[in-house]
């Protein structure tokens, strides 16, 4: 049997930067945290606004019980998307590549 494993050389290197995607935790509630280390959105725009220095969008809706916190929908060119900003310390994991995140999900789904 071969097992093939992957090297992943380019995550949490550095710092997050613009267009990267990113996990993201926030302990504002339960229910949001879970959503948030479940889903991959994008570092696309940073102010600097109460210490959140990046916007981070997400392509797919939140469920109705946790869309208050997140700002939008707003109107870009071929979609609409929801974004919120975060501190650095609530960016857990950033990649340039969106595979390279799919691990972390799996395994918060799977609860390895």
């Amino acid at each position: 049997m071969i097992t093939k494993f992957k090297i992943y050389e380019s995550i949490d290197i550095g710092e997050p930067e613009l267009g990267d995607y990113v996990i993201c935790d926030e302990s504002v509630e339960p229910i949001l945290s879970d959503w948030l280390k479940a889903n991959i959105g994008r570092a696309i725009t940073t102010e600097n606004r109460n210490g959140c220095i990046f916007d981070v969008y997400y392509d797919n809706e939140p469920p109705g019980n946790i869309s208050f916190y997140f700002q939008g929908p707003k109107m870009f060119k071929l979609k609409e998307r929801y974004y919120r900003p975060m501190r650095r310390d609530e960016i857990l994991h950033w990649s340039k590549n969106k595979k390279d995140l799919d691990f972390f999900i799996d395994a918060i789904k799977y609860n390895l």
